[in-house]
């Protein structure tokens, strides 16, 4: 029937997901994707969290004064028909406090938490390449 379309699958996707283990020295994972919003409608994600980790947050890099800062980042809308990516340099979560042993090859789980409700996303941790 014309006018009755509905939408198929959930409102929201996660693609290209990259989960890197700490620098040597550090605890701090970090998490790369593309959050992509199928609805007509503004999607706002809220929260991200992860059972693996018990601070997880999402943050957002700047260049304030010509130095490269970190700020954490509430929640993040996503336009109709869009997406947002995390990426290095821009948004990106940091999984902080691992309360499991986690390293490279280990199961990762993110809970993104929107206005719509729910995403879990499972990934494995990858090694992180060393930044020359």
């Amino acid at each position: 029937m014309p006018g009755c379309a509905q939408e198929s699958g959930p409102p929201i996707s996660i693609v290209e997901v990259k989960i890197l283990a700490p620098l040597p020295g550090s605890s701090a994972a970090v998490a790369y994707f593309r959050i992509e919003n199928r609805s007509d409608t503004t999607i706002t994600v809220n929260q991200i969290d992860s059972p693996q980790y018990d601070d997880v947050q999402m943050h957002e890099t700047a260049l304030e004064d010509g130095v490269s800062r970190m700020r954490p980042v509430g929640s993040i809308e996503i336009d109709p028909a869009s997406s947002v990516d995390f990426t290095p340099g821009g948004l990106h979560v940091m999984l902080m406090k691992p309360s499991t042993n986690t390293l490279p090859g280990s199961p990762v789980t993110l809970e993104i938490r929107h206005d719509n409700g729910l995403l879990i996303v499972n990934a494995t941790m990858q090694n992180r390449m060393p930044v020359e």
